[in-house]
């Protein structure tokens, strides 16, 4: 038994964008355009690959990152989850959590409750042009974590969150991490099949564990 889990702390990894909040509406709030761009790309980011874009795209993601709804009762249940021993982490395919300014911004709205957001693309504009550096896959993140703590929780809710539920399944059955993997709302039905719970709203899980 490692001493992560002699100390009785697990790990919980969520998703950010439909757990913890979004921010469609705060993107169609700064402009047409943005929240055009954002409600295109929310589930395929690669699609804003190479698009051109002329407004001054970090100050975009900042307003995204400060504006972005999060859900009711979120920052609370964070911080009771902490309580009872979870050290809390948040993956996201969201570029706005790129910038390294930006995840400590949300991390502060958030109250500190997250230790770490880890990004899995950092977006730049090169010429006139954003492009994306791949950052690490969710799989190894999550790998990383449950390795070092081997018990906790893994929170997801649409098709991009498919490989990750399989990738902890399969460490649950072959590393015997113990390891609930629970879905919040009613996208992806394919999610389902891999999922142990299904929650209506993230601060359900204080039911879970």
């Amino acid at each position: 038994m490692n001493l992560m889990k002699k100390l009785g702390m697990k790990a919980l990894i969520t998703d950010i964008d439909g757990p913890l909040g979004n921010c469609e509406k705060a993107a169609y709030n700064i402009s047409q355009e943005v929240g055009d761009l954002y409600s295109r790309a929310k589930n395929n980011p690669s699609l804003l690959q190479d698009v051109t874009y002329d407004m001054d795209f970090e100050n975009v993601m900042q307003k995204l990152v400060w504006e972005f709804d999060i859900h009711p009762g979120v920052v609370d249940t964070l911080k009771k989850t902490r309580r009872i021993g979870y050290v809390n982490f948040a993956i996201t395919d969201n570029p706005i959590f790129g910038p390294e300014v930006n995840r400590i911004i949300f991390e502060q709205r958030l109250d500190n409750g997250i230790k770490e957001i880890h990004p899995t693309i950092i977006p730049r504009v090169v010429g006139g042009k954003i492009v994306f550096e791949n950052n690490g896959p969710k799989n190894e993140y999550i790998d990383d974590k449950f390795r070092i703590y081997e018990s906790g929780v893994l929170i997801v809710d649409d098709k991009n969150d498919l490989e990750a539920a399989e990738h902890a399944k399969k460490l649950r059955n072959e590393e015997g991490y113990e390891i609930k993997i629970i879905k919040v709302g009613n996208n992806c039905r394919e999610l389902d099949k891999h999922v142990d719970y299904i929650m209506s709203n993230f601060n359900e899980i204080l039911n879970i564990v």
